[in-house]
């Protein structure tokens, strides 16, 4: 994003999993925020946004590629305390 000139106020990245009840407890679902707080939120910086998520999940995170073999893993983006539809990026 600071190579786009933009500069959250706020960034929080949290994960929630669902448990399989059965032993081994493991993970059936697991939702990743990514939650942005931008003063100035247009539709040239939530594309920005959505690129730099898209970049991190898929070609920089060995985490996100771990989790994937093993579970399917939702992801979230809210800007300014609003949700970017799934079909949106």
């Amino acid at each position: 994003l600071n190579k786009k000139g933009i500069k959250p106020d706020q960034f929080e990245v949290t994960a929630r999993a669902k448990v399989r009840k059965d032993h081994p407890k493991i993970f059936t679902v697991v939702t990743v925020t990514y939650d942005f707080k931008l003063k100035d939120a247009n539709e040239k910086s939530i594309k920005a946004i959505k690129r730099a998520v898209d970049l991190s999940e898929n070609d920089f995170c060995g985490v996100m590629a771990m989790l994937r073999a093993n579970c399917p893993v939702e992801t979230e983006i809210i800007v300014n305390g609003e949700k970017i539809k799934k079909e949106e990026f």
